[in-house]
């Protein structure tokens, strides 16, 4: 039987006064991740810190092995946070911290209780920061992700159709999304439908040709949504189509639309 370990480890309630000076026993540890920070400061600011088993660790000298990016939120961020802290870490088992498997946010989702799969969170970023100029960053912290899919529920599985390539990539879907609780619903299951099926008998072409002109510029574009300034991109020009739609407008070129179409309230919130 191997020699037991003298760990010891207690629930903390760690203030910012406390994260600062712990973190001056940080020694050799990694390069601090700044988007890990920016999450963990999102976090703790909007009450969505959790606390489990993972948290800080120092070795038998004191020095902290474990929790820099935690310690640093909470001592930026002037909030403290409930945390598990051991001491007593031997410094051999450090090789052995955070080399599990990591966690997708689909993963972790799934694991909390939350009805997501990959394709809701994929249009759940674009839905959140396209409207900005902006691509999904890695700042966004995976709470605020799920907590945007929950708070959208209703349009985030309107939006889930059956993979079609160059069709139903997340940019596109999005855009659907966003528009979903400004517009029609029989007019808004049209234009879904047309841009994923194509024409049928009853397609309109002085009424309905914004969406499939669209849907003709994804199936040809090189791009197709791929890479930040692509994404963005395509969000527009499909928030343009469907407003073009809604309109019976009759448009040969669909353009990027200059500002959002389907807005978020001040609060988050779809109109």
């Amino acid at each position: 039987m191997s020699k037991r370990p003298d760990l010891k480890s207690d629930l903390i309630f760690v203030t910012p006064e406390m994260a600062r000076e712990w973190l001056k026993r940080n020694k050799n540890n990694r390069k601090l991740k700044i988007h890990k920070v920016a999450k963990l400061r999102d976090d703790l600011r909007h009450g969505r810190f959790r606390t489990t088993h993972e948290g800080l660790a120092f070795n038998c000298n004191g020095d902290l092995k474990d929790g820099q990016h935690r310690l640093t939120a909470i001592a930026e961020e002037g909030i403290g946070a409930w945390m598990m802290v051991t001491t007593g870490l031997p410094d051999e088992a450090v090789i052995a911290i955070n080399r599990g498997s990591i966690r997708s946010v689909q993963d972790n989702g799934t694991m909390a209780g939350y009805d997501v799969n990959k394709q809701d969170i994929a249009v759940a970023y674009v839905a959140m920061s396209a409207p900005a100029g902006i691509a999904h960053s890695a700042c966004t912290s995976e709470f605020e992700v799920l907590e945007f899919i929950e708070k959208h529920r209703t349009a985030i599985e309107a939006v889930r159709v059956a993979p079609k390539k160059r069709l139903s990539v997340a940019a596109v879907m999005a855009a659907f999304m966003r528009a979903f609780p400004h517009c029609p619903n029989t007019a808004w299951q049209r234009c879904l439908h047309l841009f994923m099926n194509g024409v049928d008998e009853s397609f309109d072409a002085s009424k309905e040709r914004a969406i499939i002109v669209f849907r003709d510029y994804c199936l040809t574009s090189k791009s197709n949504g791929y890479g930040y300034a692509a994404s963005i991109d395509l969000y527009r020009r499909c928030q343009r189509a469907i407003k073009a739609f809604m309109n019976a407008e009759e448009l040969k070129l669909i353009k990027p639309c200059e500002q959002d179409l389907f807005p978020l309230t001040t609060k988050g919130e779809l109109i």
